[in-house]
């Protein structure tokens, strides 16, 4: 019979996964920010702050 291999993983692998979901988190959640900001604080329409954001990403 063949030696099974411990295929469990270790504590960095679970540290580095929820470090990028929070990353991602972080990322998406200042684009929802940054378009209410402008929606609401500087007086532009949704399809205004969707326009003027997406300039910026390009």
């Amino acid at each position: 019979m063949k030696k099974t291999v411990n295929l469990n993983h270790n504590k960095t692998i679970y540290l580095l996964a929820f470090s990028r979901m929070a990353e991602r988190a972080a990322y998406f959640g200042v684009h929802t920010l940054i378009t209410l900001y402008m929606i609401d604080s500087v007086g532009m329409t949704q399809s205004e702050a969707i326009v003027v954001f997406s300039m910026l990403l390009a």
